[in-house]
């Protein structure tokens, strides 16, 4: 069967470039990113949800775009599915990622070292992380998309298959039985602000926490962040999936990095979207500390109260 041919535009490649940075993404993200009118229809639709059932949809456009490039095996689709009971079966978002011949498309119109454009490849170790791949090139195309509408950048933006590659330190943590790594699921800039993204999908014990907050306060003002970083302090947006998990994991924060919980802000996964990313976090504002009975002793134990944080401020 002969390829079908597409007549390559700049937003063709603009969406390849996406997909280099983020690694996974939807169309619904993609459509962030590159087609700008998705706000007006997302007005729209917002607006009639209280008389219309109809759901707000991507561009027909951009999906002719995406099979298009597909067909010209630049970007490869990954269908999914969900099962939500025994008796339904719901079909969920698609993912786009980019192929070895998109990637050397790629380096070619933009002069992009090759090597420095990272392909995934959908094996089946792979695909068992794919949620948690798409959901990091969610924060990513959803922080992208509102700061390019508010004239902002997003800068030095790298996944964890970027940092895995040697590109973090590790720390010694007390009672901890090896060095920790200081390994966020993404790093970036924000207004020169270097920050760590780290997402919680709630599938891991609550004490697993410990250990890597102990790490971070071991790397703020550390030598190793200096080096690696240029710089003396970071900050750490948390993504948690329900506000159950986001309280405990506050708690866990004034328990093991109390010296720098403000540099801590937390949001639930829904609000990861271009129009709540910036105004949907919250910041440990007090900590109370009771004493509670484990067994035969008294436990201090924190109770957090949040308040909502901006992630930054629009100019006026």
């Amino acid at each position: 069967m002969s390829r079908a041919r597409i007549q390559l535009q700049a937003r063709d490649l603009a969406i390849l470039h996406s997909l280099a940075e983020a690694r996974l993404l939807t169309a619904e993200c993609l459509e962030w990113l590159h087609v700008p009118s998705w706000r007006a229809r997302y007005r729209q639709a917002a607006e009639r949800a209280d008389r219309d059932a109809r759901p707000y949809t991507v561009s027909t456009n951009l999906y002719r775009r995406l099979r298009g490039l597909e067909s010209g095996q630049y970007i490869q689709r990954i269908v999914r599915a969900a099962a939500t009971a025994r008796s339904t079966y719901a079909r969920v978002p698609d993912a786009f990622l980019l192929t070895r011949r998109g990637a050397d498309l790629l380096a070619e119109h933009t002069g992009q070292e090759r090597e420095t454009i990272a392909v995934a490849t959908p094996r089946a170790r792979s695909l068992q992380n794919l949620d948690h791949t798409l959901a990091i090139g969610r924060v990513c195309a959803a922080l992208r998309a509102e700061r390019s509408f508010r004239g902002r950048d997003l800068t030095a933006w790298q996944g964890d298959h970027l940092l895995v590659r040697g590109n973090f330190d590790r720390v010694t943590v007390a009672g901890a039985r090896a060095t920790v790594p200081i390994l966020p699921d993404a790093t970036c800039l924000l207004d020169g602000e270097r920050v760590f993204v780290e997402l919680d999908r709630g599938t891991r014990p609550l004490r697993s926490w410990a250990d890597k907050l102990r790490a971070y306060a071991t790397y703020q003002r550390s030598r190793a962040l200096q080096a690696r970083y240029a710089t003396e302090r970071f900050r750490v947006l948390i993504v948690a999936p329900t506000t159950v998990r986001l309280s405990h994991i506050a708690e866990a924060i004034a328990q093991h990095d109390a010296a720098h919980q403000d540099s801590y802000l937390l949001i639930l996964a829904e609000h990861i979207h271009p129009t709540t990313i910036r105004r949907g976090w919250q910041r440990i504002a007090s900590v109370e500390w009771r004493q509670r009975r484990v067994i035969d002793r008294l436990v201090p134990t924190p109770t957090v109260t949040l308040a909502p944080q901006t992630l930054w401020e629009n100019e006026a």
